[in-house]
C-alpha cells in the first residue's frame, strides 16, 4: 500500500491518501481533494445527467475494415523492420488469447489509432475467423443517436 501526504485543492485541510494497494478504491478522498470535499463534489455532480456516452460499434464498412488491419500490419511491418529499441515509436502492446489444451495463442487483440479514429481489432491466428473490429463512437443520450467521437 501506498500513502501520501496531501492537502485539499479546496479547503487546505492536510489528509492521508491511499494511492495503491487493497481499498484504495474506496476511499471518499482523491488525490486532489480530502473526503469531505470530494463528496460534496460527487453529490453535486450526481445531479447533472449524462449527455453522451462511449460505445464501441461493430464496423461494418468494408474500407474502414481494410485501412484498420492495414494499419495493423503497417506497425507490425515497422517492428520486423528494426528492433524496438531503435524504431523511435512506443511498443505495441497486444492482449493473446490463448488456447489452454495446447498453450498456443489463438488471437490477438490491440487498439489501433487511424486518424481521429480508435478501434480495437482482434485477428485470429491462421486466418481460422475474419477479425473482429470495432470503433468508438459517441451516443448522444437525449436522441439515441450514434455519432463520430
Amino acid at each position: 500500500m501506498t500513502h501520501k501526504q496531501c492537502t485539499c485543492m479546496n479547503c487546505g485541510d492536510s489528509y492521508s491518501h491511499q494511492t495503491s494497494g487493497h481499498g484504495c478504491g474506496d476511499q471518499p478522498s482523491s488525490g486532489s481533494l480530502c473526503g469531505t470535499c470530494n463528496t460534496a463534489v460527487k453529490a453535486a455532480l450526481a445531479k447533472i445527467p449524462k449527455k453522451r456516452e462511449w460505445v464501441w460499434v461493430p464496423v461494418t464498412d468494408e474500407a474502414e475494415r481494410v485501412a484498420a488491419i492495414a494499419e495493423w500490419d503497417r506497425i507490425d511491418q515497422i517492428y520486423r523492420d528494426r528492433p524496438p529499441s531503435f524504431s523511435g515509436i512506443p511498443r505495441r502492446v497486444d492482449f493473446p488469447l490463448f488456447d489452454m489444451t495446447t498453450g498456443k495463442v489463438v488471437s490477438r487483440t490491440r487498439t489501433i489509432e487511424l486518424g481521429r479514429d480508435l478501434f480495437i481489432i482482434q485477428r485470429y491466428i491462421g486466418d481460422s475467423q475474419p477479425a473482429v473490429i470495432t470503433k468508438e463512437m459517441v451516443k448522444i443520450l437525449a436522441t439515441g443517436e450514434i455519432v463520430p467521437r
